[in-house]
């Protein structure tokens, strides 16, 4: 008895009801608020005026000999805590070279999804991706 009704069910599934491919409409929400669309004018290389925004301070961020300023404000009263003058650039402790998680299988052996490290001599697999700070 179960299987005539899944036969049914799926043969309705498949009754074309109007809003095929041949019928293409603009997404909306259930409030009626359609979905928009906007062309983001780009530069020969390709690059947004964001882009270039972050391509630029990277470069700026990275010039030998400059000097920065270093701020550290209190959160609760917003006071200036430390000043002080970096030659160079300022980098957070946070900041690593190697990746803070790994898979924890040899990527030999089975195919994972992510991208191969050496750590130690050791092949590993990361789900991290590289930022543009390296």
């Amino acid at each position: 008895m179960i299987r005539p009704i899944l036969i049914l069910c799926a043969a309705l599934a498949t009754v074309p009801d109007g809003s095929g491919c041949d019928n293409a409409s603009t997404p909306a929400s259930a409030s009626g608020i359609l979905k928009a669309d906007v062309k983001v004018q780009t530069d020969p290389q390709g690059h947004s005026a964001e882009q270039r925004n972050i391509l630029e301070r990277l470069k700026r961020d990275n010039e030998p000999g400059s000097v920065k300023h270093l701020y550290v404000i209190s959160a609760m009263t917003g006071d200036v805590l430390i000043y002080s003058t970096v030659k160079g650039k300022v980098t957070s402790g946070s900041k690593r070279l190697t990746p803070s998680t790994v898979l924890g299988v040899n990527p030999q052996s089975a195919h994972y999804d992510g991208f191969k490290v050496d750590i130690g001599g050791s092949i590993q697999t990361t789900t991290e991706v590289l930022g543009d700070d390296g």
